[in-house]
């Protein structure tokens, strides 16, 4: 058995790891969710190439897309992904008391495997609940490792995952799609109402990316959860931050920011994973900091904070349903979509759904505890 003072149980972390939630973390993690639609929404039409825009590129898509490289690309992954592992860690915490933490998480990581895994195959290839929960299942028997061995397995693996990538893209190396390019617009020919054409290629895509993801995206994601359980076993992410960490790790953000720009220079598939990668960890950087903050200034409470608090609560019921809209919405208007969508009409989408979960989701926890996929997800482990 571990020792439970391994985990920080007590002292800053207590109000963490109590039986009530925080609602800083829920509004943390409904912006996460939130952020991720944004940046998704763009690839739902073809998750292999991501957003094709319709010759010529206009000013706004390219105002946008230098934006979003900059201050958001990676930012709310890495930010749902420590939130994650933080999870992982508080979960481990609760259970403790009761029974052996390991075997009841492994029950909770198999079943959210499982949905992840219908989810990839049958409704987006660009699942992110497969790597997580594999991550987590990764990461359990190495939890109650010394801290420093901890740190240096997580160095290794994000090391490793991020070396995978950048090594599969030299491999490929594949020039950008334009929207002209036959192989495309015979993609597109498949928006015809038939759903089983569209459920094939997504199946397709999906298989590619859990290939993409056992090969290097996994162990990249392993390594995060790890850096992320020795911050918070070291009381890192609550203690004042000397001035060198902090212009250090500002200093890391900077740069990554510089580096993600190589691929508007030149927009062959290397850069773009290169892209992907920097912007991986400087997410994953800004999530750390985010969670830091947290612990010094705490969110207003206001009808959004609240609202945000709601989705956070309901977030993997909202993952899902967001996916479901857009499949559906692609299914009807897929062609047209293509055809006619620049990335602000993307935008605007991304706006009016998200009001529609700020509004929607603190009704409907008037009514009920939890969201449909957080019941199914928990009757589902815990009648195993």
């Amino acid at each position: 058995m571990f020792a439970s003072s391994l985990f920080q149980s007590s002292g800053p972390y207590q109000a963490l790891v109590g039986e009530q939630r925080r609602p800083d973390l829920d509004i943390l993690r409904g912006i996460a969710i939130l952020g991720i639609f944004f940046l998704n929404a763009p690839y739902f039409i073809d998750f292999a190439n991501g957003y094709v825009p319709p010759i010529p590129l206009s000013s706004a898509d390219a105002i946008l897309t230098r934006l979003s490289d900059l201050a958001l690309e990676g930012r709310f992954r890495g930010l749902f992904l420590v939130l994650f592992a933080l999870g992982l860690v508080i979960q481990w915490q609760r259970c403790y008391e009761h029974e052996a933490p390991i075997p009841k998480l492994q029950r909770r990581l198999m079943v959210l495997l499982a949905i992840g895994l219908v989810h990839s195959l049958i409704i987006w290839a660009g699942d992110i609940l497969v790597g997580y929960a594999l991550a987590g299942l990764l990461a359990l028997p190495m939890l109650a490792n010394p801290g420093r061995k901890l740190t240096m397995q997580g160095v290794a693996f994000l090391a490793f995952g991020s070396a995978m990538l950048l090594l599969l893209a030299a491999l490929a190396n594949e020039p950008q799609t334009q929207f002209s390019d036959p192989n495309y617009q015979a993609y597109l020919a498949q928006f015809d109402g038939n759903f089983w054409h569209t459920r094939g290629a997504n199946a397709s895509n999906g298989a590619l990316m859990l290939l993409a993801l056992i090969l290097a995206i996994l162990w990249q994601q392993l390594g995060m959860v790890l850096l992320a359980v020795a911050a918070w076993r070291s009381g890192w992410l609550v203690r004042p931050w000397p001035l060198a960490q902090s212009l250090a790790l500002l200093g890391v953000v900077l740069a990554c920011a510089y580096l993600s720009t190589w691929q508007w220079q030149d927009s062959g598939g290397f850069n773009e994973v290169l892209a992907m990668v920097v912007n991986s960890f400087s997410g994953f950087c800004t999530a750390l900091i985010a969670v830091h903050l947290l612990y010094r200034w705490s969110f207003a409470d206001n009808i959004l904070t609240r609202a945000l608090a709601s989705v956070g609560k309901l977030s993997l019921s909202c993952y899902l349903s967001q996916s479901l809209f857009m499949v559906t919405l692609i299914h009807f208007m897929g062609a047209e979509m293509a055809t006619e969508f620049r990335l602000l009409d993307y935008m605007q989408l991304s706006i009016l759904v998200s009001l529609v979960f700020l509004v929607v989701c603190p009704f409907y926890l008037r009514v009920f505890k939890q969201g449909p996929a957080e019941w199914l997800w928990r009757r589902w482990y815990k009648a195993k």
